[in-house]
Formats: C-alpha cells, sequence, structure tokens
C-alpha cells in the first residue's frame, strides 16, 4: 500500500484517525506521569601517596604517576559481588558505578550514584566513596605496606545536589507513543479497507441483477413465409425482390417494422 493510499483511508475514516490521535495522546501522557523520574549525583576521587612515599617538603600531587596500579585494584574491588551486593541491599533502588578518569593520567575514580529520590541517591554516592577508603586500605593491608607508605583517597569534586534524569521516562513514552499510533493507524486501515469492499461488492451485486433484467433475449417477430421466400432469392432475381417490397409496403395489409423485418397483419386482402 502505497502512502497515498495510507492518507486516503485515514482521510475517510477521520473519525478513527481523531481516535487514534487522542488515545495515543492520552497513553503517552500517562506513561510520563505514572513512570517517576530518576535521579543523578556524581563525585571524583584521587588516590594520593603515604607520607613515606613523598619527599620531606614535596608536593604529594607530584607524586601520583605510580598510583594507577592502585586505581585498577580499587576499580576491580568495587564491582565485585561481595561489595557491591550490600550496598544495593541497603540502598533499595539505587544504583551506582565506578569508573576511571580517561581525560586525565591521573589516578582519579569517578562515582556515579543513581537512586528513585534524591535522598537516597545522595545516602549510596556518600556510601560507595566510603566503601572505597576501606577497600583501598584493606588491599594494602593484604599486601602488607607500611603503614606510613599507605594511600589516601582526597575528593576532587562532587555534585551539589542529584539532578533529574528522564532518559528512561522519555523512552518508555516514546515507545508506548509509537505503539499505540501504529496499531491505530493498522486497524484504521484495515477497517476502511474491509467496508471499501464491502460496498464496491454490493454496487457490483446491483449492476449484476440489473443486468440481467435488461439483457433479456427479445422474442423476434414473426416473418411471413412468402417474404422469407423472398429473401432466399437469387442475386439475379433483385430487381424483382425490390419491385415485390415496394408493393408490400404500399399495400394496406402490410406493415414494415423497424430493423429491416416485415411480417403481415392478419386481415383479408381484397382480391381483384
Amino acid at each position: 500500500m502505497q502512502i497515498a493510499d495510507v492518507l486516503k483511508s485515514l482521510t475517510r475514516r477521520w473519525y478513527l484517525t481523531v481516535l487514534t490521535l487522542a488515545l495515543t495522546l492520552g497513553g503517552a501522557y500517562a506513561v510520563f506521569v505514572t513512570v517517576p523520574p530518576t535521579y543523578q549525583q556524581t563525585a571524583s576521587i584521587v588516590l594520593v601517596p603515604g607520607p613515606a612515599s613523598v619527599a620531606e617538603g614535596a608536593n604529594p600531587l607530584l607524586y601520583l604517576g605510580g598510583l594507577t596500579y592502585q586505581r585498577d585494584l580499587l576499580l576491580r574491588s568495587l564491582g565485585s559481588g561481595s561489595v557491591r551486593g550490600p550496598l544495593l541491599q541497603e540502598h533499595d533502588g539505587a544504583d551506582f558505578s565506578v569508573d576511571p578518569d580517561y581525560a586525565t593520567q591521573s589516578p582519579v575514580v569517578l562515582i556515579t550514584a543513581v537512586g528513585p529520590t534524591p535522598g537516597e541517591t545522595t545516602a549510596m554516592l556518600n556510601a560507595v566513596q566510603a566503601a572505597a577508603q576501606v577497600q583501598l586500605d584493606r588491599v594494602q593491608e593484604q599486601v602488607n605496606a607500611p603503614q606510613d607508605t599507605l594511600s589516601g583517597i582526597v575528593q576532587v569534586g562532587e555534585d551539589t545536589s542529584p539532578s533529574t534524569v528522564n532518559s528512561d521516562r522519555l523512552k518508555l513514552t516514546g515507545l508506548t507513543g509509537a505503539v499505540l499510533g501504529v496499531v491505530g493507524v493498522l486497524l484504521t486501515i484495515f477497517i476502511d479497507v474491509r467496508l471499501v469492499a464491502r460496498r464496491r461488492k454490493a454496487a457490483e451485486n446491483r449492476r449484476s441483477r440489473h443486468g440481467v433484467e435488461l439483457d433479456d433475449p427479445v422474442e423476434p417477430d414473426p416473418v411471413d413465409p412468402d417474404i422469407a421466400d423472398h429473401a432466399l432469392l437469387p442475386p439475379s432475381a433483385g430487381d424483382s425482390l425490390a419491385s415485390a417490397s415496394a408493393d408490400l409496403t404500399t399495400s394496406p395489409g402490410i406493415v414494415v417494422t423497424a430493423h429491416g423485418r416485415t411480417r403481415r397483419v392478419r386481415h383479408t386482402l381484397d382480391r381483384t
């Protein structure tokens, strides 16, 4: 079916088109209102070396190069089930992710918390930051690192408040509107095609009935035997046949009908 045919169907069944549009907009709005938004908050932390790893009087930030390996170990530890599972259970409905900051070569970790409410989102973010320090200390203790060489964590930045995220809600709203719109258009086209086909069939039936009445065979008028005998004469007798036809035409007992057929009316001819 071409686009022009679809538009014609929607135009013919405009009332169904309007109903489809209303249902589509209503359904999409209902989903948008029903599905709550989510909230997101991020924080950045950086690993810093212990006091014994920095020269006396030097800036610790100048000694961040060797902490990239510790950052990778910390990311793997925070993503493990033993750490992630309890955090998710404690903050039901919230989630988090930890990723390295690829925009810099420093051992920076990006923590992103997502929750159903602003308070739950902030609580999850704080819990992950606290867990990061605990896991970093645990890893260093497992390798028996000296106490004065233990690396620490410093917060670089944090969002002041969670931001609203409507991506999931907008996706569901768009999906609902698309499904309702497509189904409505298909139903409208289907109904239009059925109605048009039914109307065409009814018109064909009426034409068929009228055609049978008009096409009934018409019984031909009986042909006078004398004239039929003249029709069988050879071409050489054309003059005589023409003369006889003229006499019959002028005779009071003969009638020449349409379509070239002649018949005799029942009467008694005058004989001389």
